[in-house]
């Protein structure tokens, strides 16, 4: 394995670990937070009282740090896994609708000089030839991913160029990039807040062009061909532009770095942030939330309990109904579970 298929390894499981750390940890707090917030909308309701003549001290004037804190979480929280399920949705249907837009022109048959290459390739079934004047070249489909050319594409390049670009997306084929670079393109979308999500999305890019670069080139010992190639196809990115919303692998992503490389085989991109350092953030964040989160479960049951004399008082809804007894009294405790007590 090369170097730079190390680092693109090594940058999609940390998107891949934050991604999953925030979700399962977002998840956790609104399970936590969930039933006090029930809690909290009944106080606020009037549905909440005391029975046995005890003083019902659950309301947002004696607790209102507490009150004010749940309420925000909540409301956080939904709107977050919301906005996730939005993102997923409608960045999933943008990259369908610009697939079926292009294979509704698919070719019955492929051009006499793309089969040449592909059967060359030992791509077989796995190149999509369509009718359309622009040059484009992606690979798309997450279990089964095949590559669609156009025919512009095809008339537009040389034998050896049109090699060159086959063998790119041959690579990306064989490590399933597609479905790599939906999960880390919609990682940088739910997480457009986390500190260097962005740097993380650009490197692990670069690196997953660069490599499939440098097995179309023989670790860049050949690049006149698929310098050629790629500067052909890149000048009609500004009329293209709108195809980079979409969660697939384009050729003609990720021009600048690629070209210094191809120009100069010693050229490594350099980025400012260290992955490490923030690794180091992103852990810090984490475990200030999840801290949170606990405390806030231990202040909710402890606080109230404490700041009542008869802490041992159980609370029930006005619609329920029941005779008062001293040992439910004394043995059910103040924690706002209306099950616990039986009730």
């Amino acid at each position: 394995m090369n170097n730079f298929q190390k680092k693109a390894n090594i940058i999609l499981l940390q998107i891949v670990l934050i991604t999953l750390a925030f979700l399962g940890l977002s998840i956790f707090l609104l399970f936590r937070i969930y039933p006090e917030l029930m809690a909290v909308g009944k106080s606020m309701a009037g549905k909440l009282e005391t029975i046995c003549g005890c003083q019902n001290h659950f309301s947002f004037i004696n607790h209102p740090f507490i009150f004010s804190f749940l309420i925000l979480a909540g409301i956080s929280l939904t709107l977050f896994f919301s906005f996730v399920i939005f993102k997923l949705l409608s960045f999933r249907n943008s990259t369908s609708r610009f697939v079926n837009f292009y294979l509704s022109k698919r070719k019955k048959n492929i051009s006499v000089k793309l089969r040449a290459v592909a059967e060359l390739l030992e791509l077989g079934d796995k190149v999509i030839e369509v009718n359309s004047r622009y040059l484009v070249v992606f690979c798309f489909g997450w279990l089964r991913p095949k590559i669609c050319i156009s025919s512009g594409t095809v008339t537009m390049l040389s034998s050896s160029e049109l090699k060159a670009v086959l063998l790119h997306e041959k690579h990306h084929l064989a490590v399933f990039e597609p479905l790599k670079v939906f999960i880390v393109k919609l990682a940088g979308k739910i997480l457009f807040f986390v500190p260097g999500i962005a740097s993380l999305t650009k490197q692990y890019l670069t690196f997953s062009e660069m490599t499939a670069d440098r097995a179309a080139t023989g670790n860049f010992k050949e690049t006149a061909p698929l310098a050629k190639a790629l500067y052909k196809i890149i000048k009609q990115e500004e009329r293209l532009s709108w195809e980079k919303s979409s969660a697939l692998s384009f050729f003609s992503s990720i021009t600048g770095e690629r070209v210094s490389k191809l120009v100069d085989r010693s050229y490594v991109p350099k980025f400012r942030l260290s992955s490490f350092k923030l690794s180091l953030v992103i852990l810090l964040v984490f475990t200030l939330i999840f801290a949170s989160g606990f405390s806030l479960s231990f202040l909710t049951n402890r606080s109230i309990a404490a700041g009542h004399s008869l802490a041992a008082c159980p609370v029930s809804e006005t619609d329920i109904i029941h005779e008062c007894q001293m040992e439910e009294k004394n043995s059910c405790p103040l924690n706002y579970n209306l099950d616990s007590c039986g009730f």
